[in-house]
């Protein structure tokens, strides 16, 4: 199965086979892509995520609890506290914060195969979503595909979450 990838796109502009270069998170779940961007750059978002597992941020906004988490990956490998593992069901949200420049402010963020359901928050404002994610098996929904979203920065960070459930399938999370 292909690997998740996030691209940060200016103008709306997709690139295929492009020498992405590694990003430097300043700590988990925090990136500066100013200079990047202004070099009008698509940008593949991997890297170490703020994973709150067993908590969707919309509706637990207060919510500290969390792990950093390599995405891509299946959370299946995921520590959490208390030497456990996430195992390949259940729910939780994905956050990045993303310092951009602030003249940047037509944005679209390119989501592909997420093998469960999700939905995508930019700064707090409900971007789109894919299936249907749920804390429970009865009301999750999985759905997979490619979806590009078109955002406007208003500005200098972005807070990008994606809260995402999996019931139906052997691996969670982004990967």
């Amino acid at each position: 199965m292909k690997s998740i990838r996030y691209f940060l796109l200016v103008f709306i502009l997709l690139f295929s086979g492009c020498n992405q270069p590694r990003l430097v998170f300043e700590r988990p779940g925090s990136v500066d892509l100013r200079s990047e961007l202004s070099a009008g750059k698509a940008i593949q978002l991997d890297g170490l995520y703020r994973f709150y597992p067993g908590v969707f941020l919309s509706q637990n906004p207060e919510a500290t609890n969390y792990i950093a988490a390599p995405v891509p990956g299946p959370w299946d490998l995921y520590s959490l506290p208390g030497n456990k593992r996430m195992g390949p069901t259940g729910f939780g949200t994905f956050e990045l914060e993303v310092k951009v420049p602030q003249a940047k402010d037509r944005l679209a963020l390119d989501l592909s195969d997420i093998g469960t359901a999700y939905r995508l928050y930019i700064n707090g404002e409900l971007v789109g979503e894919k299936g249907k994610a749920a804390s429970d098996p009865a009301r999750h929904r999985p759905e997979v595909g490619q979806e590009i979203y078109h955002f406007v920065s208003k500005g200098p960070l972005l807070d990008i979450r994606l809260e995402v459930s999996n019931f139906s399938y052997r691996k969670g999370g982004i990967w």
